[in-house]
Order: structure tokens, then C-alpha cells, then sequence
């Protein structure tokens, strides 16, 4: 679903099938993806080295929600911003390394 919420604009312009347009509207969207997210959370404290498995949640959270896509589309930043406030350290050290290489390598 992330992936579908950063290319969002790119889908619409090339006619693409996006599962974000089939919400009804923004705060609906938001809060499917954050319960996603949350669930992710709670079903990886089950599994062994679960802490692995959360960093890798928080990660790819921080990897998505830092593409310069994001920043591009007002709905998508709105989003974006929402899914970030309260997020813990380990999410917000990738989301800020993950800008920190695009900014500074590509």
C-alpha cells in the first residue's frame, strides 16, 4: 500500500490501477494504512527475533514515506505526515538517513 500511496500521481497520469483510489477519501486511506501498520506491529511481536522484524517494518515505512514523491503531491505529504507524528526513534533515524542518501547521492 505504500507504494501505491507514493505513486499515486504517476498512476493517474499513466492510467494505472492504484488501491488508494478505492477508498473513499483521504482520512479513510490514512487510517486503513495506519492500522495496517499497527497490525504489521503487533503480529511481528510473535516471531522470533522480533525486534529484527520491527526494524524492518519501521524501515520500510521510513524508505517510502521519505521519497521525493511524497513531497510532490499535497494528499500524499498530508499522509506522509500524519503516518510520521508519534513514530518511534527507529523510524524517524531511517526516515532521516533515507533523505540524507537521496539528497546527497542521487
Amino acid at each position: 500500500m505504500l507504494d501505491y500511496l507514493i505513486d499515486q500521481e504517476e498512476d493517474r497520469a499513466g492510467g494505472d490501477l492504484n488501491f488508494c483510489n478505492y477508498y473513499d477519501d483521504t482520512e479513510t486511506m490514512l487510517n486503513r494504512i495506519a492500522s495496517m501498520v499497527e497490525w504489521a506491529r503487533k503480529d511481528v511481536r510473535e516471531l522470533p527475533e522480533s525486534s529484527m522484524h520491527r526494524m524492518v517494518i519501521e524501515g520500510l515505512l521510513a524508505l517510502y514515506l521519505s521519497d521525493p514523491k511524497v513531497s510532490e503531491q499535497r494528499e500524499v505529504r498530508t499522509v506522509s505526515k500524519s503516518l510520521m507524528r508519534g513514530s518511534p526513534l527507529t523510524r524517524l533515524f531511517f526516515f532521516a538517513n533515507s533523505r540524507w542518501i537521496r539528497n546527497r547521492f542521487l
